[in-house]
C-alpha cells in the first residue's frame, strides 16, 4: 500500500487502532490512521476508508490524534480546537468497510466538537494529545492542559509560571519507566508529574541537549528503557534521565573586585564584584549576601554578582562591617563556607 500526494499528503499525525480495543471476532487486523485537513484517512484490511466533513470531520488541519477512553478519537486542529468521536472509532470504521459497495446510508454525524477557546481552552491551537490514565493531556500553543478523559472538561493548566521552560508544548509521550510526562517545548524538554500536576525538571541545550527546538508533532518518544528522543531542527537528540546526576559540588565564589571609599564628612561607598565557578550550567549559579552590623540576614538568591552599600553609619565610632556571599549550582547546592572582606567605618 502507497499514499498518494492528496490534499492532506502532509500528515501531522498518525495512529495505530486497534480492530476493537482488543481482538475481533473476525480476526480483523488494526488499523493505521493519518490526518490531514478535514479528513482523516484510515487503511484497514487491504482498504483506505475516510472520515471526512460527512462524518462531522472539521474543515480544518487536524494535527493530532489520540485513542480515549471508550476507543472514542480524539482530534487536535490547527484552529478550532479537540473534536471527537462521538462512538468508539472502530465502530466507525466498520461501518465504512459494511458499506463499501452499497447505496450511502443516510449521513450521520460520529464527530462532534469536544472543547474550545469557547469551552475552557485559552486557544484553539492544539499540537499534541496524549491519553495517560483516564485524563487527556493536551499540548497547545497556549500552555499544557489535562482534561477529564470522559467530559472533556479542563481538570489542570500548566505553563510558565508553574515551571514549564515554554508556553507551546508541541509534542508529548509517557515514561512507564518514571511514570511522568514528558512535554516536547521550543525551549527544552518538560518531565511533569501527571499525578500532581508538578514540573519535575526542565532540560535544556545547557544540560548537554543538541538543541532546544523540538521539530514536529509526534516528535518526543520515550523508550522502554526511559531514554528520551526528539527531532530538532539539529537532527535526532536523546536525552537519558538515568543518567542525569544531581550537581552535588558546591561553587566556590570569590571576589574579582573590592573598592571602598570614604571621606572626612561621613560618606562612604563599598563595591563588591564575585563570581563563582560551577561545571554545569553556569547561567543557573545563584548568590546571596549578607552584611554583620547593618544586615545580617541572607538576601534573596539572584544571579546578580555586584553588591554596592553606600553611607554606612559609625554615629561617632569606628565600626567594622563583615560581607560575606556564598553561591548555589543549577541544582541548589549553598558553598558551605561564605566568603568574607572586612570593611571599618
Amino acid at each position: 500500500t502507497w499514499l498518494s500526494r492528496h490534499s492532506w499528503y502532509r500528515s501531522r499525525s498518525c495512529l495505530v487502532v486497534p480492530a476493537k480495543g482488543e481482538a475481533t471476532e473476525e480476526g480483523r487486523e488494526e488499523s493505521v490512521c493519518f490526518s490531514g485537513r478535514g479528513e482523516i484517512a484510515c487503511w484497514v484490511d487491504g482498504g483506505r476508508h475516510t472520515l471526512n466533513a460527512s462524518d462531522g470531520v472539521p474543515v480544518a488541519e487536524i494535527q493530532s490524534m489520540a485513542l480515549g477512553p471508550k476507543s472514542r478519537l480524539w482530534m487536535g486542529t490547527k484552529d478550532s480546537g479537540i473534536y471527537r468521536t462521538t462512538l468508539p472509532l472502530h465502530e466507525l470504521l466498520n461501518v465504512k468497510i459494511k458499506s463499501v459497495g452499497k447505496p450511502a446510508p443516510a449521513a450521520q454525524k460520529g464527530i462532534e466538537l469536544l472543547i474550545d477557546e469557547a469551552g475552557g481552552l485559552a486557544t484553539n491551537v492544539v499540537q499534541s494529545l496524549l491519553l495517560v490514565d483516564t485524563a487527556m493531556w493536551v499540548g497547545t500553543d497556549r500552555d499544557l492542559y489535562r482534561l477529564n478523559g470522559e467530559s472533556g472538561a479542563v481538570e489542570a493548566r500548566i505553563g510558565v509560571k508553574d515551571g514549564m521552560p515554554h508556553e507551546s508544548s508541541f509534542s508529548l509521550d509517557y515514561s512507564e519507566t518514571t511514570e511522568t510526562l514528558w512535554s516536547g517545548t521550543n525551549s527544552g524538554l518538560a518531565e511533569i508529574d501527571p499525578r500532581t500536576n508538578v514540573v519535575l525538571r526542565v532540560v535544556t541545550r545547557q544540560h548537554g541537549l543538541l538543541d532546544n527546538e523540538v521539530w514536529w508533532h509526534q516528535s518526543v518518544h520515550v523508550s522502554r528503557d526511559g531514554t528520551v528522543h526528539y527531532g530538532s531542527p539539529k537532527g535526532l537528540t536523546t536525552f537519558q534521565p538515568a543518567s542525569d546526576k544531581p550537581n552535588e559540588l558546591a561553587p566556590s565564589p570569590v571576589f574579582t573586585r573590592q573598592v571602598f571609599t570614604a571621606d572626612n564628612s561621613g560618606h562612604n561607598e563599598i563595591e563588591l564584584t564575585y563570581a563563582a565557578l560551577s561545571f554545569a550550567d553556569e547561567r543557573s549559579v545563584l548568590y546571596q549576601t549578607r552584611v554583620f552590623g547593618y544586615r545580617d540576614e541572607w538576601s534573596e538568591p539572584t544571579s546578580v554578582n555586584r553588591l554596592k552599600l553606600m553611607n554606612l553609619p559609625a554615629f561617632g565610632f569606628a565600626k567594622n562591617y563583615r560581607v560575606e556571599v556564598r553561591a548555589s549550582n543549577n541544582d541548589g547546592v549553598w558553598s558551605s563556607t561564605p566568603i568574607r572582606a572586612m570593611f571599618t567605618i
